[in-house]
């Protein structure tokens, strides 16, 4: 799981596809 050293997005969800198309964005 890359996504969860970019710390913006697993801040909110340490799910790859709900941080980048649900919260994130």
């Amino acid at each position: 799981m890359a996504v969860l050293q970019s710390g913006d997005q697993v801040k909110e969800r340490p799910t790859s596809q709900d941080a980048s198309e649900g919260e994130d964005a």
